[in-house]
């Protein structure tokens, strides 16, 4: 069972993963419209599906590595 700090915690570790997730693949997107007009690098199929994994598990991880990346140590929470 999670306090009511805790849930707040996950639940914004949630949100910046939606938007950080988002971005990418809007970011990818205008890049692959860009890339068509300059003849840019797209990635082939195996690449592509690489890219893909990589998002998924990312995508999977990161609220988990959010929550790491904002916690406190110890010792700042007994010094206030």
């Amino acid at each position: 069972m999670l306090d009511e700090r805790e849930r707040q915690l996950r639940d914004k570790a949630y949100v910046a993963t939606h938007q950080i997730m988002v971005t990418g693949l809007f970011g990818f997107l205008i890049w692959s419209i860009i890339a068509k007009f300059v003849d840019g690098w797209m990635p082939g199929q195996g690449q592509a599906l690489d890219l893909l994994s990589g998002f998924a598990i990312s995508a999977m991880a990161l609220p988990g590595i959010i929550l790491a990346w904002r916690e406190q140590p110890a010792d700042a929470e007994d010094e206030a």
